[in-house]
C-alpha cells in the first residue's frame, strides 16, 4: 500500500464516514499521518457534502440525538443518543453549526462547548466578561464560523440588553484561545429570542439574524449578519413579501419569518398557521433580490402542524422538512414541492414541555487540537460556570422550572435502554461496514497492481 502515491489514498478514503477514518488511523503512522493532514480532512468535508450526505441532531435540553441520511436510499437511522451529558441543572442548548462543528452550552450559559459529534471532541470555553453593569438583564446568544482568510474557527458572542437598542459583541478565535471585544452595535436581538438553530449555519463567511434596529418602532426590523472576516455586522432591509392570503384583513402579527440556510443559500421563510409557508432564497452576488423557492400548503400535512422547520433541500428540489406535531412530537417528512407530495421519514417522541431543537449538519474530521474527548469523562459545569442565565435570561426568571426533573427519572432510564441497544446494534453494523470497506480498498488495490496489457 505504501507504493501508491499519496493523492490516490486520498481520493479512494476520502469516500470512507468518518468513524472508519478514525480506526484506519491505527492501522500504522503512515495512515494515522495521512488521515491527520489538513488537505485530506478538507477533501473528506467536500465530498461528503457533494454527495448530500448530512446528518440531523435533535436536542431535547437534556439529551441530544443524532441521525445520519442516507440519499441514495432516501432512509433516515434511528436515533442514537450521543455521549454528550452535560451535568447541568439548566440544560442543553445548542447554538450553531460550521463544518461539522456545533457550538452547544450548558443551559446556564457561562460556558461554551465547541463540539465535533463525529469524532467526539471537545473544547471548553468560558464566556468573557460582560461591560454592562446588569448582566442579569440580558440575553446571550453565540454563533459559531470560519474565517478563510486567517484559516481559524471563530465564536462570536451576542449579549442583546432587555429594552435597550443595542448589543455588545466579543469575538474568540480557537487556534488563539483567546477572547476579544469588538463593540458595541444599534439592534436588539431579544424581539428574536426563538429563533431556531437553522438560522445559525453561516453562508459566505457570514451569521444572520433578523433584529429590530429601534426598539419603539416594531416596523423597523432587518436582517443583520457578521463578517468573519471583516469582524463586524453590517445590515440589510427585509424583503417585502406579498399578503399571503390575499385579503385585507390579514393579521401580520401571526405571519412567522424566520431565517434559514438551504443549499448554502440564505431563505426566510413566512409561515402562517392557518395557510401555508412560502420560503424565499436571497441572491447570493447582488444580495438584494429574493425569490420564491416553493410554499408549504399545512393544511394538507397530515396532522396538526405547530411549527414547521425546513432542514435540508436536494438539487432535484425535494426538502427534508421538521414537522412539529401538537399533539405527536416531531415528525420529519422528504417533501416534494412539484406536486406536492410528502413521504414520512421518521417520528421522534419527546416529552411534553420540553425545548426540541434540529438542524441538520454535515460530519467531518475537522480537530479543535483540545486532545479532550466525551470518551475520557463526563462533561462537567461548576458553580460558578451554571445557573447565571438560563435560556438567555437570568436564573431569577426561571425559579421552580427544575421541579419536573423527578417526573421524567422513569422516562429517561428507558431511553437510555434503548440507546446502549442502539449503540450495541450501530456497533456491530459499523464492524461489519468496515470489514466490507476494507474489502472494497483491497480489491481497488489489487486492480491497480495489476500490470497493464
Amino acid at each position: 500500500m505504501a507504493s501508491f502515491p499519496d493523492d490516490i489514498m486520498m481520493d479512494i478514503l476520502a469516500r470512507l464516514p468518518v468513524k472508519s477514518i478514525l480506526r484506519f488511523r491505527c492501522v500504522n503512522k503512515a495512515w494515522c499521518k495521512l488521515l491527520k493532514d489538513r488537505k485530506f480532512v478538507q477533501k473528506h468535508l467536500n465530498h461528503t457534502t457533494k454527495k448530500n450526505k448530512f446528518s440531523l441532531l435533535v436536542n431535547s435540553g437534556k439529551d441530544i440525538y443524532t441521525m445520519s441520511y442516507d440519499p441514495t436510499s432516501s432512509i433516515l437511522d434511528r436515533p442514537v443518543k450521543t455521549n454528550f451529558s452535560v451535568r447541568s441543572k439548566s440544560g442543553i442548548a445548542v447554538f450553531g453549526y460550521c463544518n461539522g462543528l456545533v457550538c452547544i452550552s450548558s443551559g446556564g450559559s457561562k460556558v461554551l462547548f465547541p463540539w465535533n459529534p463525529a469524532t467526539q471532541e471537545y473544547k471548553k470555553l468560558p464566556i468573557p466578561e460582560l461591560r454592562f453593569p446588569r448582566p442579569h438583564s440580558c440575553q446571550i446568544d453565540y454563533g459559531l464560523g470560519y474565517d478563510d482568510k486567517s484559516d481559524d474557527f471563530k465564536v462570536v458572542f451576542v449579549a442583546s440588553y432587555r429594552h435597550i437598542p443595542r448589543i455588545e459583541v466579543h469575538i474568540h478565535k480557537l487556534r488563539c484561545d483567546s477572547w476579544r471585544y469588538i463593540g458595541e452595535f444599534p439592534y436588539d436581538l431579544s424581539q428574536d429570542s426563538r429563533m431556531s438553530d437553522i438560522a445559525r449555519v453561516p453562508v459566505n463567511g457570514a451569521l444572520h439574524w433578523i433584529a429590530v434596529t429601534d426598539s419603539d418602532d416594531l416596523d423597523c426590523e432587518a436582517i443583520i449578519y457578521f463578517d468573519f472576516e471583516k469582524v463586524t455586522f453590517v445590515s440589510m432591509p427585509l424583503p417585502k413579501i406579498p399578503n399571503p392570503l390575499d385579503v385585507d384583513t390579514f393579521d401580520y402579527t401571526k405571519y412567522v419569518r424566520r431565517l434559514c440556510v438551504l443549499g448554502g443559500s440564505l431563505c426566510l421563510m413566512c409561515s402562517n398557521p392557518e395557510a401555508s409557508s412560502d420560503v424565499w432564497q436571497l441572491d447570493s452576488e447582488t444580495r438584494n433580490s429574493w425569490t420564491k423557492l416553493f410554499t408549504v400548503d399545512q393544511q394538507k400535512l397530515s396532522g396538526c402542524v405547530s411549527d414547521l422547520m425546513p432542514l435540508w433541500s436536494f438539487e432535484n428540489g425535494r426538502v427534508v422538512l421538521g414537522l412539529e406535531m401538537r399533539y405527536a412530537g416531531l415528525h420529519l417528512i422528504l417533501y416534494d414541492p412539484k406536486d406536492e407530495s410528502s413521504e414520512h421519514l421518521r417520528p421522534f417522541q419527546v416529552a411534553r414541555g420540553r425545548l426540541l431543537s434540529i438542524s441538520a449538519y454535515v460530519e467531518s474530521l475537522v480537530s479543535l487540537n483540545s486532545g479532550t474527548y466525551l470518551w475520557q469523562g463526563q462533561v462537567e459545569c461548576s458553580k460558578e460556570e451554571d445557573g447565571y442565565y438560563l435560556n438567555g435570561y437570568s436564573d431569577e426568571e426561571h425559579i421552580g422550572e427544575d421541579s419536573e426533573d423527578d417526573d421524567d427519572l422513569e422516562e429517561e432510564e428507558d431511553e437510555q435502554e434503548e440507546a446502549q441497544e442502539d449503540t450495541e446494534s450501530s456497533k456491530k453494523k459499523r464492524e461489519e461496514d468496515d470489514k466490507e470497506i476494507l474489502n472494497d480498498i483491497r480489491k481497488m488495490f489489487t486492480t491497480l497492481k495489476k500490470p497493464k496489457m
